[in-house]
């Protein structure tokens, strides 16, 4: 048991490690600097989604906005009666 676990190691480290991958958008990479590119690109991604997402501006309702409104309406009224 423990020689067919050793030769199933050296077999994973050949296969990751040294083969070159046959996927069309892998290019002739090995497994493993196809998933540490594709990992690369995925956090580059994604970095860049957060930074997009957070300028985002938010939707509001229709409703949210008639509030905002009436709270603008309310606090300028409320204003000019403290100020006359």
């Amino acid at each position: 048991l423990e020689e067919l676990q050793k030769d199933l190691d050296e077999w994973m480290i050949y296969y990751n490690n040294d083969r070159t991958h046959q996927g069309k958008m892998c290019c002739g990479r090995t497994p493993l600097e196809t998933l540490l590119d594709g990992k690369s690109i995925w956090a580059e991604k994604n970095l860049n989604a957060k930074l997009h997402k957070s300028n985002k501006p938010r939707y509001v309702s229709k409703a949210d906005r008639a509030k905002q409104v009436d709270n603008t309406t309310t606090q300028d009224s409320t204003s000019i009666e403290l100020t006359e």
